[in-house]
């Protein structure tokens, strides 16, 4: 299984995916509605990068000054220095049994566990990527959180902004994730046909995790299959994803 790369949205920069690689993964009316929503999120992330422009009006006899004081962008860093300028803390939480015996075995299972948790963490430098990640949350609506373990790197653990990922959930339960996408650009060609996006998918099949791995071009053209469609042993997707709705 290949990394997923820690990424923030530069919004002159902005991924520029083949709406017809997000509308193969959700069709209908929803796909429709996360298209929308994305350049909507773009338009989000150039006023917290430029400034809104103020209402003009247009049969005015004068040209107003175009001043932007980017009060948003002030009041989001403040928010996420205020969340998590100082780091939250990862327990390992182990049920101690009954007996003495299973008291024991679980606090050094809980050592061992403890000890591979922050190290974890620490290579994948999680207490400067909250920071980032809240800001991705505050402005584009949402993030997801992915885990990846590859043999080179290890165990991987990922951020990604709204602009690079999809997903879907239970319609009976919307804590179950049942599709998970996430698209990055491979390179910064300017031909389509020369661009290369990087297409990895999670879904549900039979209560068990499969993924793949594909590799596009600029017009949504297969050019590489990366890996077939492989089971896993889990029986969920190792991807969280978080809302910012308002409540």
């Amino acid at each position: 299984m290949s990394d997923v790369p820690n990424t923030q949205v530069d919004v002159t920069r902005a991924p520029n995916f083949p709406q017809g690689l997000i509308r193969v993964e959700l069709e209908g009316l929803y796909g429709t509605a996360i298209l929308q929503d994305m350049k909507e999120i773009i338009s989000l992330y150039d006023i917290y990068e430029n400034g809104a422009e103020f209402a003009r009006d247009l049969n005015a006899d004068y040209t107003p000054a175009d001043l932007r004081y980017k009060a948003a962008k002030a009041l989001v860093d403040k928010e996420a220095r205020f969340l998590f300028s100082k780091s939250p803390d990862f327990w390992v939480d182990v049920n101690l049994g009954d007996s003495k015996d299973q008291r024991k075995q679980a606090k050094e299972a809980a050592s061992i566990f403890q000890n591979l948790v922050d190290k974890v963490l620490k290579k994948n430098n999680v207490r400067s990527a909250l920071l980032k990640a809240a800001k991705d949350c505050f402005i584009g609506k949402r993030i997801a959180i992915v885990y990846n373990i590859n043999e080179d790197t290890g165990i991987q653990i990922s951020f990604l902004p709204s602009l690079e990922f999809i997903y879907d959930v239970d319609p009976s339960d919307a804590n179950i994730l049942t599709k998970f996408v996430a698209f990055y650009n491979m390179n910064d060609e300017k031909t389509k046909a020369a661009q290369r996006i990087y297409k990895k998918k999670y879904w549900l099949d039979k209560d068990f995790c499969w993924y793949s791995e594909e590799i596009y071009d600029g017009h949504g053209s297969l050019i590489e299959t990366v890996y077939e469609p492989t089971k896993t042993k889990f029986n969920f997707i190792p991807a969280w994803v978080i809302v910012n709705d308002g409540l």
